[in-house]
C-alpha cells in the first residue's frame, strides 16, 4: 500500500524509478495518479532526511491571457496550484507543509517551519534563472505546457546533489502552437541516459467520462 491506495504495476516502476534515478519523465494522462505519486515519494525521501526539501515548481502557462490581476507574486501563484492542493490530502499532508515567500502565507509558513512541518516549496519556473536546485528533490508539474527553453532552464539549475522529476502528457498540451511545447524532445534527448528513467501510466482512474475524453482528437 502506497498512503492507503494500492499501486498499479507501471505506477510501482514509477515509484522505484523515483527513489532510484536522478531523473525521471513521467509521460501519462489526467487521472493517472502522476502528481500524487511523485509528491507522495518526495514526501518519504525529505522525511528520511535524504533532501532538504522539495521544489514543486509550476508553468503559468495562461498568465497573458488573463491580462493584470492584483495580489502579489505568491497570490497570483495560488491559481496554478490547484493540482498540488488537491493531491495533498491523498497523501496524508495539508498547506501547513507548504513554504510561502510573500503576505500572511508566508507568515503563516514561519510558523509551520518553527514547528518542523515544512518541506514542500512551491514555485514557478519563471523565477528560477540564477537560482540553484541542489540537496532538494524538483517536480515540475505539467511539464507538457513548458517550451524547450523553459525546460532547458530548469534543467541546468540542477545539481548532482539533488533529483528532478518532469511530469506531464504530450496528449494534453495547452500551448498556442503544440510544436511550441518542450516535453517530447526533452523525453528524446535523455532518454538513452543512464541516470534518466522514462515513465509511462496508462490507467485513468477518474473513470470512464474522463479515459473515453482522453482519447479525443
Amino acid at each position: 500500500m502506497f498512503y492507503n491506495f494500492e499501486l498499479t504495476e507501471e505506477q510501482k516502476i514509477f515509484v522505484d524509478a523515483i527513489k532510484h534515478y536522478k531523473m525521471v519523465i513521467c509521460n501519462a494522462p489526467a487521472g493517472s495518479g502522476k502528481t500524487q505519486i511523485a509528491l507522495g515519494v518526495a514526501k518519504i525521501l525529505a522525511q528520511k532526511g535524504d533532501f532538504d526539501k522539495c521544489y514543486f515548481i509550476v508553468n503559468p502557462t495562461e498568465e497573458r491571457k488573463m491580462g493584470y490581476r492584483p495580489g502579489n507574486q505568491t497570490e497570483k501563484e495560488l491559481s496554478y496550484l490547484a493540482p498540488l492542493f488537491d493531491a495533498l490530502p491523498k497523501i496524508n499532508e495539508d498547506s501547513r507543509c507548504m513554504h510561502f515567500e510573500q503576505g500572511d502565507m508566508a507568515k503563516q509558513s514561519a510558523i509551520n517551519a518553527k514547528n518542523g512541518h515544512v518541506w514542500l516549496y512551491p514555485k514557478t519556473h519563471i523565477f528560477m534563472r540564477g537560482t540553484n536546485i541542489e540537496h532538494c528533490i524538483a517536480i515540475c508539474d505539467e511539464s507538457q505546457n513548458y517550451t524547450l527553453n523553459d525546460l532547458r532552464k530548469v534543467l541546468t539549475r540542477v545539481h548532482d546533489s539533488a533529483k528532478i522529476v518532469l511530469i506531464g502528457h504530450t496528449g494534453q498540451i495547452d500551448l498556442p502552437d503544440e510544436n511550441l511545447s518542450g516535453f517530447s524532445r526533452v523525453i528524446e534527448h535523455f532518454r538513452d541516459e543512464p541516470y534518466c528513467k522514462i515513465c509511462t501510466l496508462t490507467k485513468n482512474f477518474r473513470g470512464e467520462v474522463a479515459t473515453h475524453a482522453d482519447h479525443m482528437r
